[in-house]
């Protein structure tokens, strides 16, 4: 039995030194390439702290008045992690970037559209979302400022 609670232990607080691991990269990163104009990237697996700290950037980096526009750039994306939707928090942060966000282009695999379709709910924003492939991101680009 000591042999199984030893074995637990070390379990957890290798998982616990993982989880503290500070040189791993975050999820969400958030640029304002220039004035109303932002990326973000998105790496890895998507979580509700890092959708919730890039919409707060978001919200607090956009000049009130003047719309803005953005890219979501999707590079080796893996997925959402459990609850990464945040309920209905993460419901109100939306709107709030709605009411500062007018366009969003998706830059992500073809395989990967329906899934973000789905995570940003697109059929109830105010936002206008459009989807490209890594290959359209000029395209996508020039969507943005027309």
């Amino acid at each position: 039995m000591n042999g199984l609670m030893q074995k637990l232990k070390g379990f957890f607080s290798s998982n616990d030194a993982q989880d503290n691991l500070t040189d791993q990269p975050e999820a969400l990163t958030i640029e304002q390439i220039k004035p109303q104009r932002f990326v973000i990237t998105v790496r890895g697996e998507i979580t509700a702290k890092s959708v919730a700290a890039v919409q707060k950037e978001l919200i607090a980096s956009v000049q009130p008045g003047t719309p803005a526009r953005g890219i979501i750039r999707a590079e080796g994306f893996v997925g959402f992690a459990p609850g990464a939707a945040g309920g209905m928090d993460a419901i109100e942060r939306m709107y709030k970037v709605d009411e500062v966000v007018e366009r969003i282009a998706v830059i992500a695999k073809a395989s990967h559209h329906e899934m973000f379709n789905m995570f940003l709910c697109t059929w109830m924003r105010k936002s206008e979302i459009r989807f490209f492939t890594p290959a359209g991101l000029l395209k996508a680009q020039a969507w943005l400022e027309s």
